[in-house]
């Protein structure tokens, strides 16, 4: 089956496990990865938070997830202190909402 990755520079552990797969598309962010993996015509790595509404509703399902599986570091890059607060607030609480992580500063 086709997969979407990345597009990025990840851990070596995520790097095995692309290496037994069939690399033929790949898109830097969540939204369109998951958008192709909806289509039916792709298979790819999603954070399992990311897609958790889709995995209730029967839409997406985990394949071998106990062998296709890694575990990956997300950033967020910000200027400090930042130009606009308030519009840096909003963007760390949606990110830790929907990665369900804790900021480290």
């Amino acid at each position: 089956m086709p997969v979407i990755h990345p597009g990025i520079d990840i851990d070596a552990s995520g790097r095995e496990q692309l290496k037994k797969l069939n690399l033929s598309a790949k898109a830097y962010q969540f939204d369109t990865r998951k958008t192709m993996v909806l289509s039916r015509r792709y298979i790819g790595y999603l954070p399992q938070s990311y897609i958790q509404q889709e995995l209730n509703n029967g839409e997406i399902r985990i394949i071998q997830p106990s062998s296709l599986t890694y575990q990956f570091n997300l950033s967020l890059v910000y200027k400090k202190p930042p130009k606009e607060v308030n519009k840096v607030d909003l963007l760390k609480k949606a990110f830790a909402k929907a990665f369900e992580f804790i900021w480290l500063y």
